[in-house]
């Protein structure tokens, strides 16, 4: 197989389509995976006819751990990737998820633990392989806990301190990983709620994720849109006394 293949777990999102594409045109054979096996089909074949490379798929479902081993097992019948992208996340509805167990656990899954899951399975072989780079798609919400969505919050942070645990424990096997912090980004779960003026398309979003990931320097931590870092630390400066007396937003 091409040693250049990339991975993309959540394939079907705008950001994960335009990635691929975006690989694709490089020459790079792809591995997509998603739960969304229909849409991930039709995107297949329009990659295989534009790009005449090879794209394999499989099903993802972060809520599925069981499923990870077949998953897995599969993409390294194929050969470990020189890339894998990490796409999943759901913001969830803010208002209700805090009063329901079952999507407090949901939310996690999605946003870190479906993630954290499936690279275990993966842990061997690129330990093995190498010259790997992994890119965690988080959120500038994992930044600091805000009253209106706490689960999504709480899940992103806790991929970034995955991502600095793995990044340390890796690094002598000469795997890297970058954790993209991202601001508003234009998709099917963002559309009508961010404003336009502060929204990146997702084709911007994935150039810039495709220049920090193939990147000899290593990248540890990345805000897309870049200025989201100086609103970061500003918000992160508050006193928490005064943050938790501040309206909800």
């Amino acid at each position: 197989m091409n040693e250049r293949t990339a991975l993309f777990v959540g394939s079907t999102s705008a950001l994960g389509q335009s990635l691929a594409a975006t690989y694709a045109q490089k020459g790079w054979n792809l591995i997509l995976a998603t739960r969304d096996v229909v849409t991930q089909a039709e995107i297949a074949a329009d990659l295989r006819l534009r790009y005449q490379v090879i794209v394999h798929e499989i099903p993802y479902q972060a809520t599925d751990t069981a499923g990870f081993t077949p998953c897995t097992e599969k993409i390294l019948q194929w050969g470990c990737p020189r890339r894998i992208f990490f796409l999943t996340g759901d913001p969830g509805e803010p208002a209700s998820d805090i009063l329901d167990p079952e999507r407090v656990l949901y939310m996690s899954m999605v946003n870190y633990v479906g993630i954290a899951s499936f690279l275990a399975k993966l842990y061997p072989a690129i330990i093995q392989e190498k010259n790997v780079r992994i890119v965690l798609i988080g959120s500038v919400a994992g930044d600091r806990g805000r009253a209106v969505n706490p689960l999504y919050c709480a899940a992103k942070a806790s991929l970034d301190v995955y991502a600095q645990a793995m990044r340390q424990r890796l690094y002598q096997h000469g795997v890297r990983i970058t954790l993209v912090r991202l601001g508003y980004v234009d998709s099917r779960l963002s559309y009508g709620l961010t404003p336009p003026w502060l929204t990146l398309s997702s084709r911007d979003a994935a150039r810039q994720i495709c220049q920090i990931a193939d990147k000899t320097k290593d990248t540890n931590i990345i805000y897309i849109p870049r200025w989201w870092s100086f609103v970061m630390l500003l918000i992160r400066l508050i006193p928490e006394s005064l943050w938790k007396r501040l309206p909800h937003f």
